[in-house]
């Protein structure tokens, strides 16, 4: 049983070190360690979430709290500032980064600067998605279990990620790795079969259409199907332009597929 808990905990160390550490660290690392990560990923996606989740409600709360008048100091737009620069710059942040440089190349100042506009957009994006009411007959539940049924916008930052790491399995799935690959995005993609894609794809989809039930019929269906063609699609021409399946292009189709599925949100909301 210990042993059992042991290995769990390395596992989400090791997806946590995947997701976040540098280039450098990685090349002295056993890539060994990266195998069979599918789940870990997914679960620490999950956790993650739930951070921004906390994050957006504790400002908006704080911010409500501390503004000197009615109107003068706006808590959704702190709010997005705050969790667009999470985003960015949180767990996602060498997803973000990798996404820049495989378009603008490895020119640190510019880097910065694409960050900075980057975490401004999704700042924008979070902003003009929130909704001030939730119209689905789920938020009349008793004021025990309304924790469960958080905002909408919420419920959408609860998902993001996941459908971020969900691109990372799946575009294993296209692409195999060669002899050029990286040895950690071969051992995490080689692991990955067609059924952990599947598996993994559950959960994010499971999640959007219940979250997303407030929508016109049709509409909760485009935001997971625009996740889907972007962690694919999108994947698919980051790999080209990296000339193979890597970790920077792994972790770029990551930062993609999130920044695809908000963008859907705003557009069908």
């Amino acid at each position: 049983m210990f042993s059992t808990v042991v290995k769990f905990f390395r596992r989400i160390i090791s997806a946590f070190v995947f997701l976040t550490a540098s280039s450098e660290r990685l090349r002295k690392a056993d890539p060994q360690r990266f195998s069979r990560l599918s789940g870990a990923v997914m679960l620490l996606s999950i956790v993650w979430g739930l951070i921004l989740v906390c994050l957006w409600e504790l400002t908006s709360h704080i911010t409500w709290l501390a503004r000197p008048g009615p109107g003068l100091l706006d808590e959704r737009l702190v709010s997005s500032v705050i969790c667009g620069a999470a985003i960015t710059f949180g767990v996602s942040y060498r997803s973000a980064a990798a996404f820049i440089e495989t378009f603008s190349g490895n020119r640190r100042l510019l880097r910065w600067f694409a960050l900075a506009v980057l975490a401004a957009t999704v700042a924008t994006i979070l902003y003009y998605a929130f909704r001030l009411s939730n119209p689905d007959r789920s938020t009349h539940l008793s004021q025990r279990w309304i924790w469960l049924w958080p905002r909408a916008l919420c419920r959408v930052l609860l998902v993001t990620p996941v459908w971020g790491a969900w691109s990372m399995v799946v575009l294993g799935q296209f692409h195999r790795p060669d002899e050029l690959t990286d040895g950690p995005a071969r051992c995490f993609a080689g692991t990955a079969g067609p059924l952990s894609a599947a598996i993994c794809l559950a959960l994010p989809l499971a999640g959007t259409l219940i979250f997303l039930n407030f929508l016109h019929p049709w509409k909760h269906f485009v935001p997971p199907a625009v996740a889907i063609a972007t962690a694919i699609g999108g994947g698919t021409l980051i790999v080209r332009m990296h000339g193979r399946l890597c970790r920077q292009a792994l972790l770029a189709g990551n930062f993609l597929t999130q920044l695809g599925f908000l963008a859907a949100y705003l557009i069908v909301k």
